[in-house]
């Protein structure tokens, strides 16, 4: 008898659980639209209710973070756009997503006084075409947009920090570099085996057929199996200027290898270890301090969310999120640039429907909260509180989101960004 009450009352109360949970609001893209405000970028410059709450926001923290997708034209005209927003609330520092060889090069290229002259060269120089493709050395900083950016940090004296790994496309300007900064007697002593590897680098690049990873695993293979090439970064290393450059050459030579095998984790930990290391030794040397300097950061959108990223790691967002914290308790503040529309060759697509971006499964809804004609900003602050703490239906890719970032920006329709050249 006991036992048959507890079952009876064991049913009641799931029944009744169900029947408030039935009775709970859901958080859908219909009740998220009272979150979302519309703006556009004419001449460079932010209007609208959505800009008017994101420059409010830029202003009330201390680092601002961009993630963004790569090869989007509109995503370098709204980062390009909010530096003057960064830099009127008294911002100075951006760290970009480069390698830690291409950082030093592009350090020294700002001090000179057509930095996108320079860049432009360095993209002709290095580049090279396959298939339509253009592969350039320093892919974040092979648009127009991108180099109207570093443009507007040397003339208003930002510093610049680089976290990220080497492009596999850059390898000849990465010899070069090394060699460059051989004592005068040892560039001559090592005159041709810096020659060969250069011929040997032209060669390898040509043997690759079409941009795919079957053709990149061809070419890493190559390279580490060639004696010519690891006996040079042997001999680069035995001079000491070069030891901390040859780390990173090492580096990006794992990254690609573990990209090309489908090795997600492997890379995956490669890549934010080395962001995170790199970021912090960078601001331990340059004195950071919390009360006077403000960070702008720009790099892939899994590398910006707070907490843990949706490739399984803590990454620089979650960092800068908890050092700001740490440092007076200054805010930081997350913003995802998700594309929903884009035009290639002249037809138009939706992401929506259909996406070779790895990373949109956890944006997918609230991609429909995209126009085409218009940008959208699309405030997550007040959904903590307001829906995961107020006991409404979430799901589970939803309340990952909304405590990943802070806020979401959706282009209108979008192409592809412009190479400087």
């Amino acid at each position: 008898m006991i036992k048959k009450s507890i079952v009876w009352a064991t049913c009641a109360l799931f029944f009744q659980f169900q029947s408030q949970v039935i009775g709970q609001d859901s958080l859908t893209v219909e009740v998220m639209k009272s979150s979302a405000y519309l703006f556009n970028i004419e001449n460079g410059q932010f209007n609208g209710a959505g800009a008017a709450m994101l420059e409010t926001a830029i202003a009330n923290a201390h680092v601002t973070m961009v993630g963004n997708s790569l090869n989007s034209k509109l995503d370098l005209d709204f980062a390009n756009a909010l530096f003057s927003v960064l830099n009127s609330n008294k911002y100075n520092k951006m760290i970009l997503e480069i390698g830690g060889i291409s950082g030093p090069i592009i350090n020294k290229l700002i001090q000179k006084p057509e930095i996108v002259k320079e860049l432009n060269q360095l993209n002709k120089q290095y580049g090279w075409q396959r298939n339509g493709s253009k592969m350039t050395p320093i892919p974040n900083l092979s648009y127009k947009g991108s180099a109207e950016l570093i443009k507007n940090a040397a003339e208003n004296k930002w510093s610049l920090f680089a976290v990220g790994i080497e492009s596999w496309a850059s390898y000849k300007m990465l010899v070069d570099e090394l060699f460059v900064r051989l004592p005068k007697k040892e560039q001559k002593a090592s005159l041709e085996l810096y020659k060969n590897v250069l011929t040997f680098l032209e060669d390898s690049y040509q043997a690759v057929a079409a941009i795919n990873l079957e053709n990149l695993a061809l070419f890493m293979a190559t390279l580490q199996n060639s004696k010519l090439f690891i006996s040079f970064l042997d001999r680069m290393e035995a001079y000491a200027g070069n030891q901390e450059l040859i780390y990173h050459f090492r580096k990006s030579l794992d990254y690609w290898g573990y990209y090309a095998e489908g090795n997600a984790y492997a890379k995956n930990n490669i890549s934010i270890r080395e962001s995170s290391v790199r970021l912090a030794k960078s601001l331990k040397a340059t004195s950071i301090d919390f009360e006077k300097d403000k960070f702008f950061i720009k790099m892939g959108i899994t590398h910006l969310s707070k907490g843990i990223a949706p490739n399984g790691f803590y990454g620089v967002g979650s960092m800068m999120t908890e050092m700001a914290k740490y440092h007076g308790n200054h805010s930081s503040l997350s913003i995802g640039v998700i594309p929903r529309y884009y035009e290639i060759d002249g037809t138009l697509k939706d992401h929506l429907v259909e996406s070779d971006l790895y990373f949109m499964g956890l944006f997918k809804e609230i991609i429909p909260l995209g126009k085409k004609e218009e940008w959208l900003l699309l405030d997550l602050r007040s959904f903590n509180e307001k829906h995961i703490y107020g006991g409404s239906i979430v799901s589970e890719r939803l309340r990952r989101l909304i405590s990943a970032y802070d806020l979401i920006v959706i282009p209108k329709t979008d192409r592809k960004a412009i190479i400087n050249q």
